[in-house]
């Protein structure tokens, strides 16, 4: 991912609009848009201070790597370095089921069996999934 596209997207991820960097930077409102659009590349002589703006290093913004981790992607890996196998286990399932949400908002899981039901596969609205994983703002219906 290039350099621009990086500040672009951590701009989206803070909800900062790319006039308040234009501004912290004291630059003209359209310089933002020369770089994207490749006009300009002065953004490498504001780079230190883009950085700062953005919560990120200026290794983060000039590394080429395509597997470069964004600040936020750093802080939910250090989250999830913390909890336990249990919690870990929680995420991936967490994570699983979040991909397969239909349209509807609806998700497939298996039902095992339990005082005599039959195990199958049942659609649970994303609500009853969250309450099931028990994660916070699910009250117990």
């Amino acid at each position: 991912m290039e350099t621009v596209e990086k500040i672009a997207r951590l701009l989206r991820e803070s909800g900062k609009q790319q006039r308040d960097l234009c501004v912290f930077l004291g630059l003209g409102p359209s310089v933002f848009s020369e770089w994207k659009s490749g006009v300009s590349k002065s953004y490498r002589l504001h780079i230190g201070r883009i950085a700062e703006f953005l919560g990120c290093t200026v290794d983060y913004l000039l590394n080429e790597d395509e597997f470069a981790l964004s600040p936020s992607e750093q802080e939910l890996l250090q989250l999830y370095r913390s909890l336990s196998d249990e919690g870990k286990a929680h995420v991936r399932l967490a994570g699983e089921m979040a991909k397969s949400y239909d349209k509807r908002g609806m998700v497939t899981v298996f039902r095992a069996s339990r005082g005599g039901e039959t195990p199958g596969f049942i659609e649970i609205t994303r609500e009853e999934a969250e309450r099931l994983l028990g994660l916070p703002g699910q009250e117990e219906k």
